[in-house]
């Protein structure tokens, strides 16, 4: 039947990780109001922002990297991108190589609002100034280490 709750709760307060991620989500959820209404001045959700974001202008991405990026189910993307595209912000094309692969790629409209977003949306908030610049390497150094154990226990959304 498993361990007893008080058991379970006891373990979770024993984890060196459970400060940290507490403190990372407090962050985050701080600067959500501010996140959100700079994104309503784009009329963007968060996850269209994110994947706009994941889009550089000229290039192009497969919707399954783009499912893998947003750590959701390839239908949520189909979504995601038929909004966007109704918006003339990015546009289907075949791969060259496979003409059954759907690639994502920003239209001149969609670039243009994707610059104006990630300069309002993605700013650092003020609070980072909290920070000295060696701290801030640390930061982000650390940030990424993160990220990329977290992407390396992910499947890869575009295996066949």
């Amino acid at each position: 039947m498993g361990e007893p709750r008080s058991k379970r709760i006891a373990d979770l307060r024993d984890d060196p990780r459970n400060g940290a991620w507490r403190l990372f989500l407090d962050v985050m959820l701080a600067h959500k109001e501010r996140f959100s209404a700079a994104l309503a001045k784009f009329d963007l959700s968060p996850p269209q922002a994110f994947l706009l974001r994941s889009l550089a202008p000229g290039a192009e991405i497969r919707m399954c990297h783009i499912a893998s990026a947003l750590s959701c189910d390839a239908s949520n993307v189909t979504n995601l991108v038929d909004r966007l595209e109704s918006r003339g912000l990015i546009e289907r094309q075949s791969d060259p190589a496979d003409r059954r692969i759907r690639n994502i790629v920003l239209t001149k409209a969609g670039a243009k609002l994707r610059t104006q977003m990630l300069q309002e949306a993605f700013a650092p908030p003020e609070s980072l100034s909290a920070l000295t610049p060696a701290e801030l390497s640390t930061f982000e150094s650390l940030l990424s280490r993160v990220l990329k154990a977290h992407q390396a226990s992910e499947p890869d959304a575009c295996a066949e």
